[in-house]
């Protein structure tokens, strides 16, 4: 009776995809910093912490208590209205980590259970307060920062400035030799190249769907281009395969705009023959990341035990070469005997690294290679969580391929383009998860939002009259 006597508080009026009115301006800017942060993933060592806190986890502390006095002054909003299969998708990982996290009941266990519920956390507010096209801009500007600081780091290591931009051209790697790698402020060039191929991969479908092309649209494209090649990241190769994707999907899709077909034009013959590139892209990049081929008078074993980038050993040999296995794997088998060794729920969410401490012991893996994670989101699922992880993993793939089919399905096809964009990235993102743990990487979340977002668009065209 008490509670009937109390004021009511007025309800926004939400619509899917709009941002809210009332939403105050600094929440709004928290927003977009956020997402502008996400090329800021190593910018300091703090001493318990290490790099796991960066300018990303500040801010969205700050981004929680603005949510928060929101929830206060205009009522709870649901994180999680209308949830389709791709929200069940990722509460159903959640699940997964946590059920691992149980039976291996260590602080790091719990640590990674604290890092998906936080990305978790971003993906219902971004769903709620932001709309698709909000999330692409901002997208663009942390993808053109991330790339300019990239790049000057890369100029500055091969003047023979050392800075944390860029990996030092003093650094070996196999086939390129001594030679600086842009980076940025993330961990490593691997994930500058990330941020940058979903990025350029958005933009480049928008600019197959435009009309009339601004001259801005292509220096975009031309920085992203070029901090990805400037990273000397195997993955340019997945970019590679996701535009090919990109460009025969526009120019064959019924309902693309006129000028989308008109730009690529793709007969059956010329679909046939970049899909054929596109599998051979693939066949090239899945062998040169896992057996490093050299000829036997050039192998620089001290440069590749020095970085651990291969074994010590040819686990083959010709007369004139070494085939040597890779640490991508290395950690693949690694993975795999966690799996077999804990079947069900894996040794622990981020558990790996110990395992192949223990490894070691067992003189089974390379005394000389650090404790690495698994490198591999599917191998990673399987020994970390288990049976139980990688079915998750494996329901949550099907998940985003569903939602794709629709979006791209009943988009409108002035949107069409965002679809098709979304999809390749998606594409890029299922290649790097072979040898890359992608599903702690913020930007991938914010794809996530867009697909959601997407699909909740088409269901709201549906039911308008």
């Amino acid at each position: 009776m008490f509670v009937s006597a109390l004021p009511k508080r007025k309800q926004p009026i939400m619509k899917d995809n709009i941002l809210p009115a009332d939403t105050s301006p600094i929440l709004r800017a928290l927003l977009a910093l956020w997402i502008i942060a996400i090329g800021f993933t190593e910018v300091w060592v703090l001493p318990v912490t290490d790099t796991k806190v960066q300018p990303p986890e500040i801010i969205f502390i700050l981004l929680l208590l603005f949510v928060g006095v929101d929830f206060w002054k205009n009522g709870f909003r649901n994180l999680f209205r209308r949830a389709g299969i791709l929200e069940r998708g990722l509460f159903l990982y959640l699940a997964a980590v946590c059920l691992s996290a149980i039976f291996n009941p260590v602080l790091k266990s719990w640590l990674e259970v604290a890092g998906i519920l936080y990305l978790l956390a971003a993906f219902g507010i971004y769903r709620t307060y932001f709309s698709a096209n909000e999330i692409y801009k901002w997208l663009i500007v942390s993808g053109l920062l991330a790339s300019l600081l990239g790049v000057l780091g890369w100029v500055l290591t091969q003047s023979g400035i050392n800075n944390v931009m860029a990996w030092s051209k003093t650094t070996y790697y196999p086939y390129f030799g001594y030679i600086g790698r842009a980076k940025g402020f993330t961990p490593n060039p691997n994930m500058l190249m990330s941020i940058v191929a979903v990025i350029f991969l958005l933009k480049f479908s928008e600019v197959l769907f435009k009309k009339n092309i601004p001259r801005k649209d292509f220096w975009v494209l031309g920085i992203l281009l070029t901090a990805g090649i400037l990273t000397f990241a195997k993955t340019f190769l997945a970019l590679l395969i996701a535009v090919i994707f990109v460009w025969v999907k526009s120019g064959s899709i019924h309902r693309a705009p006129a000028c989308a077909h008109a730009r690529c034009p793709v007969g059956q013959f010329g679909r046939s023959l970049l899909l054929t590139a596109a599998l051979g892209l693939f066949l090239v990049l899945m062998t040169g990341a896992h057996i490093a081929v050299f000829p036997k008078n050039q192998v620089n074993w001290e440069g590749l035990k020095k970085e651990a980038y291969t074994e010590d050993h040819p686990f083959y040999e010709t007369r004139d070469y070494y085939f040597i296995w890779t640490n991508y794997m290395v950690n693949k088998r690694s993975a795999t005997l966690a799996g077999l060794r804990n079947p069900l729920f894996g040794v622990g969410p981020g558990g790996h690294n110990a395992f192949v401490a223990q490894l070691k012991k067992e003189g089974r893996y390379p005394s000389f290679f650090s404790d690495y994670d698994p490198h591999s989101t599917y191998f990673g699922a399987w020994g970390e969580l288990g049976l139980a992880g990688l079915a998750a993993v494996l329901f949550l793939a099907l998940a985003v391929f569903r939602s794709l089919r629709t979006v791209l399905n009943e988009l409108p096809p002035e949107r069409l383009y965002f679809g098709v964009g979304l999809a390749g990235a998606f594409l890029y993102l299922a290649i790097e998860a072979i040898t890359t743990d992608i599903l702690n990487f913020r930007h991938v979340w914010l794809l996530f939002v867009l697909l959601s977002l997407l699909k909740l668009e088409t269901r709201t065209a549906q039911t308008q009259p």
